[in-house]
């Protein structure tokens, strides 16, 4: 047996024989190898798990991917859409500011004529 020694309280500490078996130790390996097994079971369904989810993950972002292109080239058909209907706007805004001036114009000469019949048998009248 081995001398007792002192801790830091002055109390005696006796060392365990080396001859005593330990409570945790076993002659029988059984106990460890199915702690192993069962281990690396948990490892593999852990690990098919993780596979499950990066596939879900996988899909999920193709399928977020898909969405985005469709949004995006629903967007591009209505901003170009909305182009063709402004230059349609345009166009119309022009045509019509041109039937405006057109009108203008032309009652514009024809005010200009009545005035100058007017004026005329005016000073026709005023001679007389």
């Amino acid at each position: 047996m081995s001398t007792p020694s002192k801790n830091g309280r002055g109390e005696r500490i006796t060392p365990p024989d080396a001859t005593t078996p330990s409570q945790y130790a076993h002659q029988d390996h059984s106990f460890n190898l199915q702690i192993l097994i069962e281990m690396q079971r948990s490892i593999g369904q852990l690990s098919e798990s993780i596979q499950n989810l990066d596939k879900r993950i996988d899909r999920m972002e193709n399928n977020i991917d898909k969405r985005i292109d469709r949004m995006e080239n629903n967007q591009e058909k209505k901003f170009s859409d909305m182009d063709s209907s402004l230059g349609n706007v345009k166009t119309i805004i022009a045509i019509a500011g041109a039937i405006i001036t057109l009108l203008v114009a032309v009652g514009g000469f024809f005010a200009n004529k009545a005035w100058d019949v007017a004026a005329n048998h005016i000073e026709f009248n005023i001679k007389k």
